[in-house]
């Protein structure tokens, strides 16, 4: 049942990017896509509520291509790597699932903003599958 509700997930994920895609073709759209694309690392941190504390508590790569992103994301303390799938729309928003082991485990749900000296900037909050809370999280490109 649980790979059912990850194929569902996914395959929502697809029809959204598309339909933006075909749908939603404006200009600045098209440059942000343009200046997106690619492999991106961050570093980033979570807390319980919106001030996020100054040390980072993971790391995060991301390939962008057009609307869709894949990647993985490490806590410090960790040696595992998360992985992470989703879509970024016309309105920068971008929604990551993670899932270890085939299930799903939590998601990412934020904007991408264009930060200093063209580095990207993701915040917003996420939220675990098995938790109740959700945690803020701020996410800074580094090269």
């Amino acid at each position: 049942m649980k790979s059912f509700l990850i194929y569902l997930t996914l395959s929502t994920l697809l029809v959204i990017c598309y339909c933006e895609k075909k749908y939603a073709g404006t200009n600045k759209e098209a440059a942000f896509n343009e200046s997106a694309v690619g492999s991106r690392f961050f570093v980033g941190r979570f807390a319980r509520n919106e001030g996020t504390s100054d040390d980072p508590t993971f790391r995060m790569q991301l390939q962008i291509n057009d609307s869709f992103v894949r990647g993985s994301y490490r806590p410090v303390n960790s040696k595992v790597d998360v992985e992470l799938i989703g879509a970024v729309n016309s309105r920068k928003e971008l929604i990551l699932i993670e899932s270890a082991n085939g299930r799903t485990t939590g998601t990412f749900k934020g904007t991408l903003e264009d930060g200093d000296n063209r580095l990207l900037r993701f915040s917003g909050v996420w939220t675990g599958v098995n938790r109740s809370d959700p945690y803020y999280f701020l996410v800074d490109e580094v090269r």
